[in-house]
């Protein structure tokens, strides 16, 4: 493993980043990442319109392919499919604008960077109305989450509860392979060492913490199913971006809950309270 990205100080980084991290109070130091323009990296004012203008000749495609089709009917079958295919890239284009409109500016993240802080990361690089900006993320407020494709990782990066504008999807397309794993695992470990700390603090006062399906107190953990204490309860563990709770006794057994949140901190916290519920005795 090679060593980790260099420090640096905050007057390194570029002046959006600095008032960010300033104001968000983010920490004097940072280590920085930067995305590798990807095959679909250029910024919003150049991809909307290019998605659109694609989608419109697409759609004014099949327009006049079922005219034909109305006209002579053995140009239905073949004429039918070419529809078919133009309507799906007409689809796929208007998505990847709306998709870059919505996320803030680009839709491959060509050439933005991430900078991690002690006290959590900056976004910056995307691009609206021709402006650079930068999003602040707090490691005792966001939500992390991985998903994978056959060919892609992708880590979610959000404050939950709140617009699509405060989330990034960081892709591994867009990244070095080596620069993309060093990334992930910082952001989980930085995640996992101030909100596990916290959710564990907040259980032993008697709260409950939700993580989406799932609900963790003193007790055990609650989901739609009911209550499964923690001496019933052998291990929580992930799986194909699942939660998996392994069971004992006489219900013993696996349960899988898809879509939970902050599977990483509920895995850390789950476990701890399972340990001590088996120290109790």
């Amino acid at each position: 493993m090679r060593p980790l990205r260099p420090t640096y100080s905050l007057t390194a980084a570029p002046p959006i980043v600095q008032a960010v991290a300033a104001q968000r109070i983010m920490g004097s130091t940072f280590r920085v990442y930067e995305a590798t323009p990807g095959p679909v990296g250029f910024p919003v004012s150049a991809g909307v319109w290019t998605s659109r203008a694609v989608a419109s000749m697409a759609l004014a495609l099949v327009l006049t392919i079922g005219i034909l089709i109305a006209r002579n009917q053995y140009f239905l079958y073949f004429g039918g499919l070419v529809v078919l295919a133009l309507f799906i890239v007409a689809v796929r284009m208007i998505a990847r604008a709306r998709r870059a409109i919505g996320s803030g500016g680009y839709i491959a993240p060509a050439g933005s960077r991430v900078y991690l802080f002690d006290s959590g990361l900056v976004h910056s690089g995307l691009v609206r109305d021709g402006n650079c900006i930068a999003r602040a993320f707090l490691w005792n407020e966001v939500s992390v989450s991985v998903s994978r494709t056959f060919n892609w990782t992708y880590y979610l990066v959000a404050r939950p509860w709140t617009s699509m504008w405060t989330s990034v999807q960081l892709s591994s397309r867009d990244w070095d392979v080596m620069d993309f794993e060093e990334l992930g695992r910082a952001i989980i470990e930085k995640v996992k060492a101030v909100q596990v700390p916290q959710v564990l603090a907040a259980v032993r006062r008697g709260q409950q913490v939700s993580f989406g399906q799932l609900t963790v107190d003193r007790r055990g953990l609650l989901s739609s199913d009911g209550l499964t204490r923690w001496d019933r309860i052998e291990s929580v563990s992930r799986a194909g971006g699942d939660v998996v709770v392994w069971k004992v006794g006489r219900f013993s057994g696996l349960d899988e809950y898809p879509a939970v949140s902050n599977e990483f901190v509920l895995e850390a916290v789950a476990n701890t309270l399972i340990r001590e519920a088996a120290h109790r005795g």
